[in-house]
């Protein structure tokens, strides 16, 4: 009897939960890292066939194959257009659970509550974090030439 009560007096984790959809938790919260590692695979793989085709590596790359380094770096820039874009989900989430939890970043980790909210905000920094990785790889491209080993 005095669970049933205790039970229905506490609150859930995640209450305001149902103010944000999960694919856009999910998107602000996953999409930059798969992308990230997505494009490194892609990458690796064009350049790796581009410049190693055989036993031997070539300066010039592959005759035919010299397109690698423009399809890469697009690769690149769409892992930063949605790097950006699912940090702006993430942050939009984090907006629309501010009832969730009193307070700013500080309290949401520190006292634990507020599900919804530190997912978003967890979001926000994996978002930050590979948008960040994807412009220094980007650098890399544009000072580094395509086969240089």
């Amino acid at each position: 009897m005095s669970d049933d009560i205790a039970y229905s007096a506490a609150k859930h984790p995640g209450e305001h939960r149902g103010r944000v959809r999960w694919a856009a938790l999910y998107y602000g919260l996953f999409a930059a890292p798969i992308f990230w590692a997505g494009n490194f695979m892609v990458s690796y793989g064009l350049v790796a066939h581009a410049c190693y085709p055989g036993s031997n590596p070539r300066w010039d790359g592959q005759p035919g194959f010299r397109f690698a380094w423009w399809l890469a770096l697009l690769f690149y820039f769409i892992t930063l257009a949605v790097c950006a874009s699912a940090g702006y989900v993430a942050y939009r989430n984090w907006v629309e659970t501010r009832q969730e939890a009193e307070g700013g970043i500080d309290e949401v980790i520190e006292l634990g509550h507020g599900r919804t909210r530190y997912l978003a905000m967890i979001g926000i920094w994996f978002s930050a974090l590979f948008f960040a990785a994807t412009l220094f790889g980007i650098v890399i491209w544009a000072v580094e030439p395509l086969c240089a080993f």
